[in-house]
């Protein structure tokens, strides 16, 4: 776990916009970023008159060191920690935190804001952020839902999510006409190859496959690869889960033709009435460098995405992200249900500090100065995409995979 601050330490916050960003922080005192360093990709040259630091935050001497101290990690960082939100039919909402195992300071951060671009928080400790997730979590009651999987690969993840929007869409088809009898809801094959294509050309919020494909996508990987997602679900992979799920008896053949229809069986009623009915989408994911390899930073990540529902919260885990290579379909993920409790506490297990050898200098180094022009901004409220230096080969050493961790104690109530 990361050096946790004093109990009675709340984050600074400093509202500014884009082209007051690198002109404030240099007028506190940080230098030149490092290579992970989200801070050049996030400021821009000013195109006008900026506000002067003491306009942009008019902070007491004592506390403006404090939050200085704690934010010059923004520009050496080892670790990065992207945190998303995105409500029901909403734009995801993006975070970045930064730490340092050379600093005792904690996290430091930069997320989009509502009357200025961005937002600059320092400092913030492990506490801070389990706190925050708690409270995403509080929202939903909580319900467990069993499972007969211990863990799927990232094809399989993408065909159940998959699967679960053709059933949502038959669902909604069905109130188009009054019934006097109960019938059964049924999909085909060519109802779920249909979700899949129109997933992948619309960005239609409403739809899990969309909302979660979204949110992974948006992960940077070491590297700076981005876009690395599910895989789509083409017609031989569908007609093979099918059969598996058939066979395991979570789905019912109502018709075997060359588009076989389906129904929900065994755990999926359950599965589809409460992930399917998500709220919110909460996630974390965490890249941290351990060691350096033939001059290149070796660095492990890991994500989690929490699907909040007002009836149950399901918890998207990943294995390792280091197995992904064009998209995560040779990621393993566990899919389960949390409360907020355990929710807790599996985000406090990624926030684990891995074991790592001792990082040489040149990590932290000042990244060197392009003479070419800047790459484009991406627009608002997505934050330019910013990432550690490239992987080794594969077959590089990783660190071990985290284990579960007990939680801090509670803050206190004026924390």
């Amino acid at each position: 776990m990361q050096t946790e601050q004093p109990e009675h330490s709340q984050p600074i916050i400093v509202a500014i916009d884009r082209a007051e960003l690198i002109p404030f922080l240099r007028h506190v005192g940080i230098q030149q970023p490092s290579a992970m360093s989200p801070l050049e990709s996030v400021g821009v040259p000013s195109a006008g008159a900026i506000r002067t630091p003491a306009e942009i935050s008019a902070l007491h001497a004592a506390d403006l060191d404090r939050f200085a101290t704690a934010a010059a990690v923004l520009a050496a960082p080892d670790r990065v920690l992207d945190l998303t939100t995105a409500t029901f039919n909403s734009a995801p909402a993006p975070a970045r935190l930064c730490s340092s195992r050379r600093s005792a300071t904690g996290w430091a951060g930069i997320r989009t804001a509502f009357n200025t671009d961005l937002e600059v928080l320092a400092p913030m400790s492990d506490q801070h952020l389990l706190t925050w997730v708690r409270l995403q979590l509080e929202q939903s009651a909580g319900a467990e839902v069993p499972v007969p999987w211990d863990q799927l690969d990232g094809t399989q993840l993408a065909f159940l999510l998959v699967l679960l929007d053709a059933h949502a869409a038959a669902v909604h088809a069905s109130y188009t006409t009054r019934r006097a009898l109960n019938a059964p809801i049924s999909v085909r094959l060519s109802d779920i190859l249909s979700a899949q294509s129109e997933s992948l050309r619309t960005r239609d919020r409403r739809w899990l496959s969309t909302a979660v494909g979204e949110v992974l996508d948006l992960m940077v990987h070491p590297g700076g690869r981005r876009g690395v997602g599910l895989p789509p679900i083409g017609l031989e992979l569908a007609t093979a889960e099918i059969g598996r799920y058939v066979e395991h008896g979570w789905l019912e053949m109502t018709d075997a033709t060359d588009n076989p229809a389906v129904r929900l069986a065994g755990p999926l009623p359950a599965v589809a009435a409460t992930l399917g009915g998500w709220l919110q989408l909460v996630s974390l994911h965490d890249t941290q460098v351990t060691s350096v390899e033939g001059g290149a930073a070796v660095a492990q990540h890991d994500a989690i995405v929490f699907v909040v529902g007002s009836t149950a919260t399901w918890a998207i885990s990943s294995v390792s992200l280091n197995a992904a290579h064009a998209d995560l379909g040779t990621v393993r993920f566990r899919l389960h249900t949390v409360n907020a409790v355990s929710g807790e506490r599996l985000a406090a297990a990624l926030l684990q500090l891995l074991p790592a050898a001792d990082l040489p200098d040149e990590c932290y180094a000042p990244a060197p100065t392009l003479a070419s022009p800047p790459p484009p901004q991406l627009p608002l409220p997505a934050l330019p995409p910013q990432a550690p230096p490239p992987l080794t080969a594969p077959g590089a050493a990783l660190a071990p995979p985290r284990a579960p961790v007990d939680l801090p104690p509670p803050m206190a109530p004026n924390s």
